[in-house]
């Protein structure tokens, strides 16, 4: 096998490599969007009140497995308050004292 030869099998097999890569990305994102929702869809037809119920239902479930803990919830906190506004700062605060 002469140099080109090598150099044109060795660009097809990274081209092959990398649409494969592409491909992994892809249905890793297609999968993820699809986790997503599902989730939106479960919820989408509660209430107010149901949604609540069912967000402290979960992290009282959280909590007793030990995957919530008021550091997590502070670090959420301190992630998303800058992004929202007065009204939904209050209700953050409110939703996370209840949490902990």
């Amino acid at each position: 096998m002469d140099i080109r030869e090598f150099y044109k099998s060795t660009k097809e097999n990274n081209q092959n490599s990398t649409n494969l890569n592409e491909n992994n990305i892809n249905n890793e994102e297609n999968k993820d969007f699809s986790e997503y929702n599902d989730t939106i869809n479960k919820y989408k037809d509660l209430s107010q009140e149901e949604l609540y119920s069912e967000l402290f239902s979960q992290a009282s479930n959280l909590k007793s497995q030990g995957k919530l803990d008021s550091q997590m919830l502070e670090t959420f906190s301190s992630t998303l308050t800058p992004m929202l506004n007065d009204e939904q700062k209050k209700l953050l605060n409110s939703i996370i004292e209840r949490i902990k």
